[in-house]
């Protein structure tokens, strides 16, 4: 990618997101600057063709972030991260 030269997958599974189950895949790229740190989350509900994805982005900079495992859980992130809700209605 050219955003983000040299990102590499660090780890892919099924995570919480908030309170919700999703498939994440967590990545990193490195600069002479700083590590930016990405955290890509599929959270699936309603029917099997129903969902969103969600793209959390830190850095090596940011207070309380020291690795990729941090994004989300540690940090002014996790606020958001577990305060996510999704307004879903039926049609």
């Amino acid at each position: 990618s050219r955003s983000f030269p040299g990102l590499r997958k660090v780890s892919e599974d099924w995570k919480n997101f908030g309170i919700y189950t999703a498939y994440e895949m967590r990545s990193e790229a490195r600069s002479n600057l700083e590590t930016v740190y990405l955290r890509n989350s599929v959270i699936c509900y309603g029917t099997d063709s129903e969902g969103l994805s969600i793209t959390v982005r830190s850095s090596s900079r940011a207070l309380h972030v020291y690795g990729v495992q941090d994004v989300g859980d540690k940090g002014d992130l996790a606020i958001i991260v577990n305060s996510f809700r999704l307004l879903y209605r039926e049609q």
